[in-house]
C-alpha cells in the first residue's frame, strides 16, 4: 500500500467515524451459549481515531491525537504528516478500516481476549470472521484502541453472540437508536431499561 492510498482511506474514515462513532456511545447486547443475556458498553471520542489507523505522526504541529483526527477531517492531512508502523499492521489495519467504521452495525461476536498475539495489548474484540475492534476499560465504558484483520472467533476466550446494538449521543442520557438486531432474537423487551 501507497502512503497515498492510506492517506486516502484514513481521511475517508475519520469522515465515516464523524458521523457514525464520534461522541456515541455503543451497546452490545449480548448472549452467551446458554442464553444468559448481558451487555458491554462503548464510547468513541475524537482522540481514538488515530489509535485504529496504525500510523504514527510525524508531523511536529500535530500535537495530539485529537490534532491528528481534526487535520484530517479538514482535509490537512499529507502523506509527509504519518508514517507507517515499523511492526507491519499498519497495511493491515488500514485495510479494513472501513468496515470497523461500520461497527455500529456490523459487529456479531464480542468476547475476552485470550492474549496469544505477543505484542497486543487489548481488553476485549468486537466484531466478526473479517476484522474486528479492541477495546479496553476506563472509568464505565470501554473505549477503542486497536483494529485487527482476524477472525475474532481465534482470538477471543469465550464468544457471546451480539443480539442488539443500540446508539446514542454520549450527553444523551438514554439509548434512542437500535443499530443491529439479530434476526433470531425476539427479546425486544429486554430492551426497555436502556431505550
Amino acid at each position: 500500500m501507497s502512503k497515498q492510498e492510506a492517506l486516502n482511506i484514513i481521511l475517508n474514515c475519520s469522515k465515516m467515524y464523524q458521523e457514525n462513532l464520534e461522541n456515541k456511545n455503543i451497546l452490545y447486547i449480548i448472549q452467551d451459549k446458554l442464553g444468559k443475556i448481558s451487555y458491554l458498553e462503548t464510547t468513541f471520542l475524537s482522540r481514538n481515531f488515530l489509535h485504529l489507523t496504525g500510523v504514527k505522526i510525524l508531523n511536529s504541529k500535530i500535537k495530539s491525537s485529537t490534532d491528528f483526527y481534526n487535520f484530517c477531517l479538514k482535509k490537512q492531512l499529507s502523506i509527509s504528516d504519518f508514517k507507517f508502523n515499523s511492526n507491519g499492521t499498519t497495511t493491515k489495519k488500514l485495510n479494513i478500516l472501513q468496515s470497523i467504521m461500520q461497527i455500529h452495525k456490523n459487529a456479531k461476536i464480542i468476547g475476552k481476549y485470550n492474549k496469544l498475539k505477543k505484542y497486543l495489548s487489548t481488553e476485549i474484540l468486537i466484531g466478526g470472521i473479517n476484522a474486528c475492534i479492541g477495546c479496553i476499560k476506563q472509568k464505565n465504558y470501554y473505549i477503542p484502541n486497536t483494529v485487527l484483520k482476524e477472525d475474532i472467533r481465534n482470538i477471543v476466550e469465550e464468544q457471546y453472540k451480539v443480539i442488539f446494538i443500540l446508539r446514542k449521543e454520549v450527553k444523551d442520557k438514554k439509548y434512542n437508536e437500535i443499530t443491529y438486531r439479530n434476526k433470531k432474537s425476539n427479546r425486544r423487551k429486554k430492551l426497555s431499561k436502556f431505550l
